[in-house]
């Protein structure tokens, strides 16, 4: 009886809506008014720290307007009719204020289905707590750099060769601008966890250096002992600040992942090496087997185009999908599907989130992927990087870094781009990575007014152009794609080149960075992605695993990452 209630109740609706008794536009109206969600975690609603877009369609092509009840705290900008989104623009309280509660209103719209006269329209309210913004008294609006005292800082990193000589070529650019400061870098460490092990050696004793290369954890860790320099008093300067233009121009995940350890707002680092992932997929085998890749594909795609590949000539043993980094697959999947791995609680402490059933489902969903032959990873095919299968014709497919696009050339066939895989293209989401540059506490403030506007002059828009074009990272600014850095090296680039291969990838982010996306940042959160890795790698690798042993993988690595 039970299921033939359903059936009788939609035999019902739709009878009634054939006689035109019931608007069909009214219940399409409700249905995407029940899925309308704001692009926040339920824990994000109570502590809103950061501005976010919200889209102008919902389901049916029903339209959106937002509004909200208190727009000097949440501010809801003009459209933005580029990308069919509205940006909602956080305005925080002072520090020492309280939070404050706003409600933020859509309302939906659609035209009646019985009369294109009238406008169907439904609203509804999501409250948001907006938290106060931090204490970041490092330097007043009265300090001021003094141009006539020589000062010297000092910047680790662990750059060598090419990188090390551009690198060389900005400090001279730099200290033609500013005679007074000398900029001395040094190569701390071969790799970042070198890098990190010499700064942690000397941070004891007060050795450490002014400026450092480095990742967010490493960031996070050594504010542990809290001596990394909160950079919000020299952005917010009145001469030697950031405007809110340049702040605008700056891609938003990039700047935000300086912001994205802790629920104050307090800004850590800036952008310096720049990533995110793309689709490197074989075009010439494409073409001739008349296989259409999507703009913007979705798993079911890749999984449609596999089973596709799998049925032609020769291509049976095949496995058409290959993915660098398991862990980079589930992250951008939690938040892809809205339940992001990892989050700020309310007392400001991280909290892991990626122990729960949409996450199990997820996997599982990679896990068949995997049984029927139709996707590899880099861990299940050995350490083996998806550049090396799609050229030699592992795989036809290859998700991976977008710092690694010159890797994915081949003189054998074509190698197209186009943006990472994703669940709901309603919600895209791009993980952005990579390092950031980092200030050390000091007592003297002219070497960190100083250093300051070295980090500031190496994330301007020629600096950043240069950095992306010589080495495959993205520019952290908006205007580095009009600098005449990028747009020589735009036009030099041929056809069927290797660096042809890295202009699509930086165009294809250039259309999709409001996609992109920052993860809080914590001590040791790159040893949390790593044990999630390994889950990823354990329940898709065979032999197949029942849902109980899942279940307890799970749980056994949530425990793991929150010791």
């Amino acid at each position: 009886m039970k299921k033939v209630l359903p059936v009788l109740l939609f035999v019902g609706i739709f009878t009634l809506i054939s006689c035109g008794k019931i608007d069909a536009n009214q219940v399409k109206l409700d249905e995407a008014h029940e899925a309308l969600s704001l692009p926040l975690s339920d824990d994000e609603m109570k502590q809103v720290i950061r501005s976010f877009r919200v889209s102008s369609l919902g389901l049916y092509e029903t339209t959106i307007s937002w509004t909200s009840n208190n727009p000097d705290v949440v501010r809801i900008e003009d459209l933005d009719e580029s990308t069919k989104t509205y940006f909602v623009n956080i305005i925080r309280p002072e520090n020492g204020m309280e939070s404050i509660k706003v409600i933020v209103t859509a309302e939906l719209a659609i035209t009646s289905d019985l009369d294109a006269t009238k406008t169907l329209t439904k609203t509804k309210e999501f409250e948001v707590t907006v938290l106060p913004l931090g204490d970041w008294g490092i330097i007043s609006n009265d300090d001021q750099f003094d141009t006539s005292k020589p000062v010297e800082i000092t910047f680790w990193h662990r750059m060598s060769g090419v990188y090390q000589q551009l690198l060389d070529e900005h400090i001279v650019e730099f200290q033609d601008r500013y005679p007074n400061i000398k900029v001395t870098q040094f190569q701390a460490g071969s790799t970042y966890d070198t890098l990190q092990t010499a700064v942690m050696i000397v941070l004891p004793v007060g050795g450490q250096p002014n400026l450092v290369e480095a990742y967010g954890d490493h960031v996070a860790g050594y504010n542990k002992s809290q001596a990394i320099t909160p950079l919000n008093s020299f952005i917010s300067h009145p001469d030697f600040g950031l405007t809110q233009a340049d702040i605008d121009d700056f891609i938003p995940a990039f700047f935000e992942d300086g912001r994205s350890y802790d629920n104050k707002g307090s800004m850590y680092s800036m952008p310096l090496s720049k990533r995110t992932e793309a689709l490197y997929y074989n075009k010439t085998f494409f073409d001739a087997n008349n296989l259409i890749m999507p703009k913007n594909p979705t798993w079911d795609d890749l999984a449609r185009l596999s089973k596709s590949i799998k049925e032609l000539p020769g291509q049976a043993n095949s496995r058409p999908i290959g993915y660098d980094y398991e862990d980079n697959m589930f992250i951008s999947g939690s938040e892809q599907l809205g339940i992001p791995y990892a989050s700020f609680a309310l007392d400001g402490q991280y909290q892991l989130n990626f122990n729960n059933q949409t996450s199990i489902d997820m996997v599982k969903y990679w896990r068949d992927l995997t049984q029927e032959g139709l996707l590899t990873t880099r861990q299940v095919s050995g350490d083996v990087y998806t550049s090396d299968l799609l050229k030699n014709g592992t795989i036809f497919m290859a998700v991976s870094s977008t710092a690694s696009a010159r890797n994915h050339y081949s003189a054998a066939f074509e190698t197209a781009v186009v943006p990472a895989p994703q669940f709901d293209l309603s919600n895209k989401k791009m993980i952005q990575q990579g390092p950031n540059i980092t200030m050390f506490k000091n007592s003297d403030k002219q070497e960190m007014i100083a250093s300051w506007l070295f980090m500031k002059f190496l994330t301007e828009a020629e600096q950043t152009a240069e950095w992306s074009t010589r080495f495959s990272y993205l520019p952290v600014r908006y205007s580095a794609y009009n600098t005449a850095a990028y747009q020589s090296w735009k036009n030099s680039v041929q056809p069927r080149t290797i660096e042809k291969v890295f202009l699509d990838v930086i165009e294809m982010v250039k259309i999709e960075v409001t996609s992109l996306f920052a993860t809080p940042t914590f001590y040791k959160s790159s040893i949390c992605q790593n044990i999630i890795r390994n889950l990823v790698v354990e329940v898709i690798r065979l032999p197949i695993l029942s849902d109980e042993e899942i279940e307890r993988l799970f749980q056994e690595a949530y425990h793991l990452a929150t010791q």
